[in-house]
């Protein structure tokens, strides 16, 4: 086995008698040292590479492999740039320890039982450069949960383009609303399972060049919304983007669900 170059205090061991190469060290800390050598210098033949425990992105909720990460929150602290707001009588939206994904921690959305039956937490962000995006996030279901509402608005100082999915548990389908202030349904589900202690995950993706859906994941489901177009409408007086998750309920009742692990990914 030809000679390494040392990379310093790294836990690297060396055995020439069985060709083997053992590693104990920070991956990304190695990559960024090997980015250094020379292709031409670098010869390693017949190496075992043996990783144990690494993390890519920590904290990345990556149950869909697609896009870079760009905005990340698993709700670990209670971050004040979430506001609730909540409609009808026993409706709260809070910070809680009581159900989560990952991390001890997510947003429990409790329905109100009249009025606008909802519990809504909502962000603002600053302006993100139009192109290929993705949303995902992971979310419960209650027996009297009517539905959930996914909704991203984006405004670039000329136009306001609104990205928004239905989860609709009532009539077992998935809505997208766009062109013409339209809702579609683009899938219907032989039925969902409603209960706090399973979790469902969803990830958005669409063009704010293009002003397009490209498609939608929903659990294991893939629905092609490239035939879709965004909504969008002129809107000069602000430049933010806008993200809401909320929880409506059937009347009558204070139906349960949380929201964990909001991710926003570069598609491009």
């Amino acid at each position: 086995m030809a000679d390494t170059p040392d990379f310093g205090v790294t836990g690297y061991s060396k055995d020439t008698a069985d060709r083997t190469a053992r590693l104990n060290v920070d991956l990304s800390a190695l990559l960024a040292q090997l980015e250094s050598i020379s292709v031409n210098t670098l010869n390693i033949e017949q190496a075992t590479l043996d990783v144990v425990g690494a993390t890519l992105v920590e904290g990345a909720p990556l149950r869909y492999k697609s896009g870079k990460p760009i905005f990340i929150e698993t709700f670990e602290l209670n971050n004040p740039m979430w506001a609730s707001f909540t409609s009808g009588t026993g409706a709260s939206a809070a910070w809680s320890t009581d159900g989560w994904w990952v991390k001890g921690r997510s947003w429990k959305l409790v329905a109100g039982s009249d009025g606008s039956r909802y519990a809504t937490i909502v962000a603002e962000l600053s302006s993100y450069p139009l192109g290929a995006m993705g949303a995902q996030f992971a979310h419960t279901l209650d027996t009297k949960t009517d539905y959930v509402y996914f909704n991203a608005m984006y405004h670039d100082g000329v136009w306001r383009r609104q990205v928004s999915l239905k989860v609709d548990v009532v009539n077992k389908r998935l809505s997208i609303y766009g062109s013409g202030a339209v809702w579609s349904n683009v899938y219907t589900f032989p039925g969902l399972r409603t209960t706090t202690k399973c979790w469902h995950f969803v990830k958005l993706r669409y063009n704010l060049l293009t002003d397009a859906y490209i498609d939608l994941w929903f659990d294991d489901v893939v629905v092609d919304l490239s035939s879709y177009m965004i909504y969008k409408t002129s809107y000069t007086t602000w430049w933010y983007t806008y993200f809401q998750f909320s929880h409506y309920g059937v009347a009558g009742s204070n139906p349960v669900a949380y929201i964990d692990e909001v991710c926003v990914t570069d598609e491009s």
